[in-house]
């Protein structure tokens, strides 16, 4: 009898261990699929949000290119109407008994470069007082005949009104 009773709970351990270990393999089953199905899911949102993204980055860039390209015209159609700035260095060789003999250097500056144009005037200034050429004038002019600033070293106006050749 004991032989009988052996036997049969051998049995009935090898069935409720088979239906353990199929409870058990059907939640390792079940949070398996919970893991897959959670890394489908925040795979297609990180896909979605790189989509986003990059559509976002591409309006970002394109209303940028259009606002870039809008402005550039506009700052080329102000400058068209905008006066050309030139540097005029005009000096003055006098030479008793002969006419006083003129020499203009001339740099030219494009449409609106008023900043440019100063800042060559006042290193051409600058130069100027360090070396010291006599009979000098120099002219910061805006378009042709308007001058803007004039520096003059020298009895410039005297030499003027003399026979200028």
């Amino acid at each position: 009898m004991k032989k009988v009773l052996l036997s049969f709970l051998n049995i009935f351990k090898s069935i409720f261990s088979a239906i353990f270990n199929g409870i058990v393999g059907l939640f390792k089953l079940i949070l398996s699929l919970i893991k897959t199905i959670y890394r489908g899911i925040v795979g297609l949102f990180k896909l979605i949000l790189s989509l986003i993204t990059a559509i976002y980055r591409g309006v970002v860039g394109f209303f940028k290119l259009i606002f870039n390209g809008i402005a550039s015209l506009y700052r080329a159609f102000i400058t068209f109407f905008k006066p050309k700035y030139s540097v005029i260095v005009s000096m003055y060789h006098v030479i008793p008994g002969r006419p006083v003999q003129r020499y203009d250097h001339k740099h030219e500056f494009g449409k609106g470069e008023i900043d440019a144009a100063r800042k060559f005037y006042n290193q051409v200034i600058k130069k100027h007082s360090e070396t010291g050429f006599p009979n000098t004038e120099i002219l910061l002019v805006k378009g042709k005949k308007s001058f803007l600033h004039s520096k003059q070293f020298g009895p410039v106006t005297m030499v003027k009104s003399m026979n200028v050749a």
